[in-house]
């Protein structure tokens, strides 16, 4: 029970996405927290038109695991708007890899 509730508590944001535990399970989702912006701003870019073609290159191996080869050249390009994006791959690349996978 007191899982559930700190999960509740942690995920009760209306912008929390499901995957946050996941990824950041030591951390609360706070909209103003530099992973949960970087997330949005990635979401928000994998919905777009453009964010879709990275989308539908995900692989699905044998053994269920999900992958996506991205091409880093190509996304810098495409995310010329999310200039944390690539500050965050050149300085904390484990933290930003967390939220491309959360977003």
């Amino acid at each position: 029970p007191r899982q559930l509730d700190r999960e509740r508590a942690t995920t009760s944001a209306p912008s929390c996405p499901k995957s946050w535990q996941t990824y950041f399970s030591d951390v609360s989702f706070d909209y103003n927290d530099r992973r949960a912006e970087l997330t949005s701003s990635i979401t928000t870019f994998l919905m777009s038109n453009v964010g879709q073609t990275f989308v539908k290159e995900v692989h699905l191996s044998d053994d269920c695991t999900i992958s996506v080869a991205i091409d880093y050249e190509r996304l810098k390009r495409f995310t010329s708007d999310i200039p944390d994006l690539h500050a965050a791959l050149t300085c904390a690349p484990l933290e930003c890899m967390a939220c491309l996978r959360c977003a």
